[in-house]
């Protein structure tokens, strides 16, 4: 993986580490909060941006754990806890641009079938951001290649 070699993870309130293996990110992006006020008279229409949040969903692979109802009822415990999210374990959890730790609520488990439809053999798991999030297109950018920090800036890999 380019920005960090392993699965997700979360920790919970009460510091509970709870790792996703078998996990990939599905979704990964702003959802956008405005106000929308509309004239009764002339149907001009104005609109207050408010911010964003930020929502991950992530499908885990249920079936491949040895013990998955184990695993699922680890994760139905922290379902509606605010967490702290780390898209890659071995890296730093998700920060936004003023470098603090963006706290998410675990608000959606969601069993689904893959193959058969009356085994529920994955999840669906969403996470949206407590407090909106301010994020800047970068320009620079640092990735782990083969265990190493490199510094992507423009056309250039400094390493």
């Amino acid at each position: 993986m380019i920005f960090g070699e392993q699965e997700p993870k979360i920790i919970t309130s009460s510091g509970t580490s709870i790792y996703f293996d078998h996990t990939i990110i599905v979704e990964n992006k702003p959802v956008f909060n405005r106000i929308e006020h509309e004239s009764k008279i002339n149907g001009n229409r104005l609109f207050v941006n408010k911010g964003y949040h930020w929502v991950f969903k992530f499908k885990m692979n249920l079936f491949k754990y040895s013990d998955p109802l184990t695993k699922f009822e680890e994760i139905e415990g922290a379902l509606f806890d605010n967490v702290t999210l780390y898209k890659h374990r071995d890296r730093d959890p998700f920060k936004d641009d003023n470098g603090d730790i963006v706290s998410f609520c675990f608000i959606e488990l969601e069993p689904f079938y893959l193959d058969k439809l009356n085994f529920k053999d994955c999840l669906l798991l969403t996470f949206e951001s407590t407090k909106f999030v301010k994020m800047v297109p970068r320009t620079k950018a640092t990735l782990m290649i083969d265990g190493k920090d490199v510094t992507i800036g423009g056309n250039k890999i400094i390493i």
